[in-house]
């Protein structure tokens, strides 16, 4: 039996249903007219999409966990280092934003004397 999408976008359309053991669950989609106006039906999606979404963030959660434990403290060591080196060229971007600027002012200056005769 062919999963189609209930939203009528498709699946692997990126549609963004909430899809388990091979079964897409729809959104709605397609089918909003009918769905206005029948807000039990529309409740009743909404609560199936706010569950598996909510289902999804708990599982990141989850895994944040296990990474920060495993990996946290590289992670804390990477993240300095780009720090650090972020950090070193926005400074470098100061000082060629500053001479720049001088430059211009000069050269803004030069162009707009009158000739020396």
């Amino acid at each position: 039996m062919e999963n189609k999408c209930e939203c009528e976008i498709g699946e692997d359309s990126g549609c963004g249903c909430p899809t388990s053991a091979g079964r897409h669950h729809g959104c709605g989609h397609g089918n909003i007219g009918m769905q206005a106006s029948d807000p039990v039906t529309m409740s009743q999606t909404m609560f199936q999409k706010a569950f598996f979404k909510a289902l999804f963030d708990l599982k990141v959660e989850k895994l944040k966990k296990k990474i920060e434990e495993k990996w946290g403290s590289n992670l804390d060591q990477a993240a300095e280092a780009v720090v650090e080196a972020s950090g070193k060229e926005w400074e470098a971007l100061g000082s060629t934003a500053q001479a720049k600027q001088e430059l211009y002012s000069k050269l803004a200056n030069i162009l707009t004397q009158k000739k020396k005769q």
